[in-house]
């Protein structure tokens, strides 16, 4: 009975200790609240939960953005990079993007899991691409996947660190 932006501060609540036992309240939420704003923020903290919802058009779009490729002539390693923009009209879409999908959604478009994307992510070839994925990464991720993140982030000494690590 309450209104949406009340019910948006609860849910904000839960961002902080969020745990198993909140998925049932969530998946209610997610499923049937009025809001749009509410629904999202629902299905955001059950996909941080890793019960991320199936690929959805615009994980599939964002997918396309991205080349899965392999590096390494004796050891060949799997690797994901960004494409080149050639537009600032594809540049506001990826970010559009970005902000609408889910992680796990997104690694699912890519057709691995989530924690494949962290391990396999290369870095600094698209700063702007690699501050998105680190958004999408803390808004709805596992804290799990996070943290192989921000490992992997460690490992490259790039000039946006800071920026990212501040996410």
């Amino acid at each position: 009975g309450e209104g949406a932006d009340t019910r948006l501060r609860l849910l904000g609540q839960l961002t902080q200790g969020l745990s198993e036992a909140d998925a049932p309240f969530l998946e209610t939420l997610a499923a049937g609240d009025r809001a749009p704003r509410v629904k999202a923020l629902a299905a955001s903290l059950l996909a941080r939960l890793g019960r991320g919802s199936a690929v959805g058009e615009e994980a599939t779009e964002l997918a396309g953005f991205f080349t899965l490729g392999t590096k390494g002539l004796l050891r060949r390693s799997r690797t994901v990079a960004a494409n080149v923009l050639k537009t600032h009209a594809q540049r506001i879409r990826r970010q559009t993007l970005f902000a609408g999908a889910d992680y796990i959604g997104f690694a699912a478009a890519l057709g691995m899991s989530g924690e494949e994307l962290a391990a396999i992510w290369v870095w600094g070839d698209d700063v702007q691409a690699d501050i998105e994925l680190a958004g999408m990464a803390e808004r709805s991720a596992s804290d799990a996947i996070v943290a192989d993140l921000s490992t992997a982030l460690a490992e490259h000494s790039l000039p946006t660190l800071g920026a990212l690590l501040a996410l």
